[in-house]
């Protein structure tokens, strides 16, 4: 019975080898790296079943349907982080009201086992309140010119801008097309102005024919980042390559 114990053992720990051979040797050498290869374009892409997809990049910028609303209006871009923007915001409203509430408590209810000054406890509960109110401030000053949503009304006359504002509410700027200039201000979050307000769009998720054509220099810089991306892709395939290979034989 003891050998017989042994003897399944011994089985059970080949086939494991075994299985653990066949899945490193497959990983290794017989399938390519799928996950790095997808990063390239042309002939060297691939798709998720390993077959090559020399055409992905021309799908991938092959136009969306178009999207209306009922008064006619068209869906041009909708902003990728708008969810991630309204948590920031929501999160700084949060804490600008927690310290504007809280300020007064400890500017002027003193505790008898405090043994501050209540000059420097006034000085705290400022603060505290200018902290609270700084903060939320400059959030709302980097924060507002993101688009979430652009519109062509229906005449395709104006562009339709819809923003939000301190409290979180939508916020609809309209102006002509054509009006739009390249952002001419030092301030972060903004790439075009129109009729003297800022807007700010995310250059990667423009993908409308119409916005491309009207706001060029914006295409310009989307095609000088993804240069850039592939650029640092190729150097680190060639590094990976060099791993692969190893050393160079004596």
């Amino acid at each position: 019975k003891h050998d017989l114990w042994k003897f399944s053992f011994l089985v059970l720990r080949c086939a494991g080898m075994n299985w653990l051979w066949k899945a490193k040797y497959r990983t290794e050498w017989i399938r390519p790296p799928v996950a790095r290869y997808s990063r390239f374009g042309g002939t060297r892409r691939m798709t998720s079943d390993g077959s090559k997809a020399e055409n992905v990049k021309e799908e991938e910028k092959k136009q969306p349907e178009p999207v209306f609303l009922e008064d006619g209006s068209e869906v041009l871009y909708t902003g990728p982080f708008n969810s991630i923007v309204k948590l920031v915001k929501a999160m700084s409203l949060f804490s600008c009201a927690a310290t504007t509430t809280l300020s007064p408590v400890v500017a002027f209810f003193r505790d008898d086992a405090m043994t501050a000054s209540p000059v420097a406890q006034i000085a705290a509960g400022l603060t505290m309140f200018s902290f609270g109110i700084g903060t939320t401030g400059v959030l709302t000053y980097v924060c507002s010119p993101y688009v979430t949503r652009m519109l062509l009304s229906a005449d395709r006359e104006r562009f339709i801008a819809e923003r939000l504002d301190f409290f979180m509410r939508k916020k609809v700027n309209s102006f002509p097309v054509g009006a739009q200039t390249p952002a001419d201000v030092m301030r972060p979050m903004v790439n075009f102005q129109a009729e003297e307000e800022n807007y700010y769009l995310i250059v990667q998720s423009l993908k409308n024919e119409m916005i491309i054509e009207q706001f060029p220099w914006l295409a310009v810089e989307e095609d000088d980042d993804s240069e850039d991306d592939e650029e640092e892709e190729e150097d680190e395939d060639e590094e990976d390559d060099e791993d692969r290979e190893g050393p160079p034989p004596r």
